[in-house]
């Protein structure tokens, strides 16, 4: 065998080793860059980065929460528009709380506005607007009705810090 063709052989497995391997990452480039060029189609800019590994990459630091109630054996905690029941995020809340209570195993979230009822698991079980929240007419009118059948929660939790 000469001296061309031993070389040959072995360019042609280096080559088919290299085009393997570039086949592979081939895809991983395609996704990455279809993303990232369309990511507002694919509401990836909305999208919260909630994996300590990545944030740390990335040098993003997570902001703990210093303020909550104590409800029975777990814990609502607050950061801006970001609320927390235990250990799930709440969805579909606005305001600030201004009061929590928990009975029978539902979560009672207050704001100015808006009650929330929430279960244990964390989904949102209903809500009132404007509907017997403090400082609406409706509340004021059942805090001063002796007959009444809805009235204001005896305490409010103390707000502590987590």
């Amino acid at each position: 065998m000469s001296w061309i063709i031993h070389h040959l052989r072995i360019l042609r497995r280096w080559h088919a080793r290299i085009g393997v391997a570039a086949m592979l990452y081939l895809p991983v480039l395609v996704v990455s860059g279809w993303a990232l060029n369309h990511g507002a189609d694919l509401e990836l800019d909305g999208r919260e980065i909630t994996a300590p590994w990545l944030m740390r990459w990335y040098g993003i630091e997570a902001v703990a929460p210093s303020l909550g109630y104590a409800l029975g054996d777990t814990h609502f905690v607050w950061s801006g528009e970001k609320w927390a029941l235990g250990n799930h995020k709440l969805k579909s809340v606005s305001g600030e709380p201004t009061g929590a209570v928990e009975s029978a195993g539902i979560y009672y979230l207050a704001t100015a506005s808006t009650l929330y009822l929430y279960q244990a698991d964390g989904s949102c079980w209903t809500s009132w607007r404007k509907l017997l929240c403090p400082d609406s007419p409706s509340w004021r009118w059942a805090r001063q009705s002796t007959k009444s059948c809805c009235r204001q929660p005896r305490k409010f939790l103390p707000l502590t810090t987590v």
